[in-house]
């Protein structure tokens, strides 16, 4: 070995995986949550609804069949009124517009950017279609199998996120633990309401992008990448921030994670960091460039450039963490086991992933709370938080891995509970029962059916 090289960090030990195929999470997860999409369809009648959701898809809407970014023509072709017609005349009066009439929109571009070649493809499905007869009478883009080719693909998206997340964990805790931890993080939190219910949300896109950076983190730490892994690490980072900027915040503990590649020669890695930071450095640029097309001039957010921003010193954790409809804790009490877990295992126990993941939790529910809209407008449950559910499966993981006659009943029961009360939170809140002044009394009667 030349001098002044180091060897290559040692892989971590892994666990055995057993019979299950490599991809199993990522198969199970995408034909559960497709059977869910299925019911969501049956129930509304359409996957495609909501505020946020359609400026989402209209922006793709305009990059696929315009070649723009004017949203206007494209959520006014909507068949999916609903949201922005307030007098029920058709004139479209909710939209915020500019002085030219063109629709504003705050919103970031990366969700859209992943939306339109999916929305091209469903589109050239329905030619397909329509040249065996089989004809939509809805505008160009809004057809169920447009619809539908979107929200799946979507959900594959979310489904390799879900693999990631197995890959992460199964290092440290047996099956069929892992199993039961990767549920709790996707039925246990929001996170299955904005993957498989509604799907056109950024929530699901932005929890598989944060996952993500860090397994490219691991596996730069552990050897099995080599250190121009930080420039994929930084387009990651990059991705992430064009789809849910508030979560580049995971770079911060993504250092617990990289340790091992930072103490070797700083050559050796130093100038690749440069190019994965300079790659975020675009991303940013670009994201401001496009802000000053869809109307919120140039701006790093063009939610903070139409009025919105953090009050950093006086956080609403009460309303993240314990309001009856979108505290955390109470929506999602499988955050608690996992807290347990994360509690009860010693810092020099912690994998440097899990550790990752936990802070990352943390540090999304004070910037949530900070937020001038901590209620985080109609939602079920915590949803800006769901991204950060990855820490969920890590603190589950670390609980269920202790084996003990009484510990391990007592694990299995709280997990079945939790995932009870949150899912039937979840059927109040799309039957419309979850009102956003329900009191706890009330919210428990509906839970229990009294």
């Amino acid at each position: 070995m030349s001098p002044g090289r180091s060897a290559p960090a040692p892989r971590a030990p892994r666990l055995r995986s057993g019979r299950w195929p490599r991809w199993w999470c990522a198969a199970a997860v995408f034909l559960c949550g497709a059977a869910v999409l299925a019911r969501t369809q049956r129930y509304y009648g359409s996957l495609l609804r909501g505020w946020d959701a359609q400026h989402y898809y209209a922006c793709a809407h305009s990059i696929v069949f315009d070649r723009d970014l004017d949203l206007t023509n494209d959520l006014e072709a909507t068949p999916f009124t609903a949201p922005f017609v307030r007098d029920g005349d058709g004139s479209f009066e909710a939209l915020r517009r500019d002085a030219n009439g063109r629709v504003v929109s705050p919103y970031p571009i990366g969700l859209s950017l992943i939306e339109a070649p999916l929305l091209a493809l469903g589109h050239a499905v329905r030619d397909g279609l329509a040249a065996v007869g089989i004809v939509s009478g809805r505008p160009p883009g809004y057809a169920d199998v447009e619809i539908w080719t979107v929200a799946l693909g979507l959900l594959a998206v979310f489904a390799v996120g879900a693999q990631w997340l197995d890959d992460i964990v199964r290092q440290h805790v047996p099956p069929p633990w892992r199993a039961a931890a990767l549920l709790s993080a996707w039925w246990g939190t929001s996170l299955l309401y904005y993957s498989a219910v509604f799907p056109f949300m950024a929530h699901a896109v932005g929890f598989t992008l944060g996952v993500g950076t860090v397994h490219v983190g691991q596996s730069l730490a552990d050897g099995r990448r080599s250190p121009r892994g930080l420039w994929l690490l930084g387009l990651a980072l990059a991705a992430l921030y064009l789809v849910r900027p508030q979560q580049v915040t995971i770079a911060v503990p993504l250092l617990l994670v990289l340790w091992p590649l930072v103490r070797q020669p700083a050559p050796r890695w130093v100038g690749w960091a440069v190019a994965g930071i300079g790659t975020v450095g675009l991303a940013v640029a670009l994201q401001a460039w496009i802000h000053s097309q869809l109307g919120s001039g140039w701006a790093i957010s063009g939610y903070t450039a139409q009025g919105g921003g953090f009050d950093w010193l006086r956080p609403a954790l009460w309303t993240v963490l314990l309001s009856p409809t979108r505290g955390l804790l109470w929506c999602s009490p499988i955050v608690v086991v996992a807290l347990i877990g994360f509690a009860m295992t010693r810092p020099r126990d912690l994998p440097p992933a899990f550790a990752a993941l936990a802070l990352q939790g943390v540090i999304q529910i004070y910037v949530i709370a900070c937020w001038s809209v901590p209620t985080q407008g109609d939602a079920f449950g915590a949803r800006m938080w769901s991204e950060a559910a990855g820490a969920v499966a890590c603190g589950v993981g670390l609980l269920a891995r202790r084996r003990s006659p009484i510990v391990t009943p007592l694990v299995a029961a709280a997990i079945g509970a939790c995932l009870l009360w949150t899912n039937r939170l979840l059927v109040l809140y799309v039957s419309g029962q979850l009102r956003p002044d329900i009191s706890y009394a009330e919210c428990l009667r509906l839970v229990l059916g009294a």
